[in-house]
Parts: C-alpha cells; sequence; structure tokens
C-alpha cells in the first residue's frame, strides 16, 4: 500500500498534480460552502 501510494505520488510528482491537489483542497471547502447555499436558494 505505502510502496503503491509512493509510487502514484512520484508520478504525479513529475506531473505536478499533487501540488495543485493540495491547494484545491484548500480552495475545496469554500466552494462546498457556497454550493450548499447555491441549492437553497
Amino acid at each position: 500500500m505505502t510502496t503503491t501510494m509512493s509510487y502514484c505520488t512520484q508520478q504525479n510528482g513529475m506531473n505536478q498534480p499533487l501540488t495543485i491537489q493540495p491547494t484545491q483542497v484548500t480552495s475545496n471547502p469554500p466552494p462546498e460552502t457556497t454550493g450548499n447555499i447555491n441549492p437553497t436558494l
């Protein structure tokens, strides 16, 4: 499991998607709240 995760991380690291993922994860919470408000509206 750890080996597979590390391998995937290395492959993703080359594409630099992991670097963008953390940023998206941080931006995910705000959008989530907005998404909940949108349907409520």
